[in-house]
């Protein structure tokens, strides 16, 4: 359980399924990607980024633990987002510095005590899963309650998706509202170019 894989050929966000499925080193519960970092956490809570990773090695070379503990975790461009076991949701800014090390300033918390499990970011901002389900987005430092339930949510370049309870596939866009897509999955994720992953309730990937 909590293996790590990578998807050979996909690098760059690039419109492909890819080839094979390549075993990384080390155990995570949850792991994001973005530009040239993968984050992700493990059944400790522990935090944790790839190392090394480049167009020529995009699997990179070592995991990396950052201070601090998360049950799930989120990146895009220079920030890191995640929700904590007690539901409360932080942020840290990543700079980038030579040979793809990276320096994190400290983890700042949201003190809006929202019961939040799960948030995602992306191009159509920050938005998160409270524990019943309930959907938020970020406004300026305020979170805003949105209309719907998802238990999982991904935020992508144009659109959003998510999941609920009965494992149905809703989507948005930015100016829409959700929209229900044929099929069953129990997550989902989207990119930036709006390539969409998702995982069904045998474990099937789609």
């Amino acid at each position: 359980a909590d293996n790590i894989y990578y998807r050979t050929g996909t690098y760059g966000d690039v419109n492909t399924a890819g080839t094979q499925w390549q075993l990384v080193s080390g155990k995570l519960k949850w792991i994001s990607s973005g530009n040239n970092i993968v984050v992700g956490v493990n059944s400790a809570d522990d935090i944790y980024y790839r190392d090394g990773i480049t167009s020529a090695n995009p699997m990179g070379t070592r995991w990396v633990r950052i201070g601090g503990k998360l049950s799930q975790i989120d990146t895009y461009q220079d920030k890191v987002w995640g929700a904590n076991s007690a539901q409360y949701v932080y942020t840290m800014t990543v700079q980038s510095t030579v040979k793809y090390l990276y320096t994190l300033s400290r983890w700042v918390r949201n003190n809006e005590a929202l019961n939040l499990k799960q948030v995602s970011v992306g191009k159509l901002g920050i938005w998160a899963i409270g524990l019943d389900d309930k959907i938020f987005y970020r406004h300026g430092d305020e979170w805003k309650l949105y209309a719907g339930r998802l238990k999982d949510i991904s935020v992508g370049g144009t659109e959003i998706w998510g999941v609920n309870s009965a494992d149905n596939i809703y989507k948005k866009t930015a100016t829409g509202g959700w929209v229900n897509i044929p099929g069953k999955l129990k997550q989902v994720s989207v990119s930036e170019l709006n390539r969409v992953w998702g995982v069904n309730s045998g474990d099937n990937i789609y």
